[in-house]
């Protein structure tokens, strides 16, 4: 790995971005406001930010990088991503909330402010720092597009890097940069072809046909109602599931998870089969020889699962969700590489 390292250049990447499977996917939702389609950090310091070493460390960071200086170029329906040079540097908003006598409703209009307000065509990636009575907050938010749950550790850890060597006067080195981002659109342009996707296609096929015989609602109707129900298990009952269970039937935490849900949804509507969207967090081999653990971007697989042949009998029910969990291939990458991105063999979808 070390050598493969090497070989990848350190020098910060700029130009125009192809559509990652990802990216089409999200363009494709045509959502009413995509701008608001974002995630934020927001950091409580145990002492007042040193903004100038903070300057110096988002410097560090956004020049690394290269996905935090991107932006959005281009007419609506052939909209991507454009990476500006190593020159833009971010501009960190400093807030004044010391004299404000609720400062913590203050604090809070202003986050959600910025969580509203991001031109994408102007950056993606906005930070800012509130400086309250007694403590500064850092807030960072950033358009999805450009990051996810992985990115961020890689960005929190690299700020903590930053800003320590900056603060102790010494020079920032962070650790090596692995692939760009635009390296991986090139390998998932070179996989859409590939004999190795070409085998997982009579799977989508059926999964697609199977999904499309099911009940279903349509994606970009946006005025759909929604709710969200949050449980959760007690700590007995986790351990059960994480381990004796798991153990007994040779399952991981997904396919009890997925077994639940079918029958709950059995037993509530008398339907024995459901499909269901699952996200992968994409960094998959796909081929390219690619190392991606250091890469910021947007890499998420989404994919459905029809889970099938709910009996009602709980040995039987795991395993068969086992079974149906277990065939699908690679993690689910080629669903949306087959879907949007041109190739030979075309999926219906």
């Amino acid at each position: 790995e070390g050598s493969m390292m090497a070989q990848i250049s350190q020098e910060p990447w700029s130009g125009e971005l192809k559509n990652s499977p990802i990216v089409e996917f999200f363009m494709n939702l045509e959502l009413p406001k995509k701008e608001h389609f974002n995630q934020s950090f927001l950091l409580q310091a145990n002492e007042r930010i040193d903004m100038n070493a903070l300057q110096q460390g988002m410097n560090a960071i956004v020049t690394q990088h290269d996905m935090l200086r991107a932006v959005i170029n281009g007419e609506k329906g052939a909209e991507h991503l454009y990476v500006n040079s190593a020159e833009i540097l971010p501009t960190i908003e400093e807030i004044d909330l010391t004299a404000a006598s609720d400062y913590l409703t203050a604090a809070q209009n202003e986050c959600e402010k910025r969580q509203t307000s991001i031109q994408m065509d102007k950056s993606l990636f906005n930070v800012a720092v509130l400086h309250l009575p007694s403590y500064d907050l850092l807030l960072m938010v950033c358009h999805h597009i450009v990051v996810d749950a992985v990115s961020w550790r890689i960005i929190l850890e690299d700020l903590g890097t930053a800003y320590g060597q900056a603060i102790s006067g010494n020079e920032i080195k962070l650790q090596a940069k692995t692939n760009t981002y635009h390296d991986y659109v090139n390998a998932v342009f070179n996989y859409r072809n590939s004999h190795t996707l070409d085998q997982e296609v009579n799977y989508w096929r059926s999964v697609q046909q199977k999904m499309q015989s099911l009940p279903t609602s349509d994606g970009k109707k946006h005025e759909r109602k929604i709710a969200k129900v949050e449980l959760a298990l007690d700590k007995a009952t986790t351990e059960n599931l994480l381990y004796k269970v798991s153990t007994k039937f040779n399952t991981e935490i997904n396919d009890l998870l997925m077994t639940a849900l079918g029958r709950g949804y059995y037993k509530l509507t008398g339907n024995n089969s459901v499909s269901v969207q699952f996200e992968g967090h994409g960094r998959e081999d796909i081929g390219g020889n690619l190392l991606k653990d250091r890469t910021v971007g947007w890499f998420t697989s989404v994919y459905p699962v029809v889970l099938e042949g709910i009996s009602g009998d709980m040995r039987k029910d795991i395993r068969t969700t086992k079974e149906i969990m277990h065939r699908v291939p690679n993690k689910g990458v080629g669903y949306n590489i087959l879907r949007f991105i041109e190739g030979e063999n075309s999926l219906d979808f």
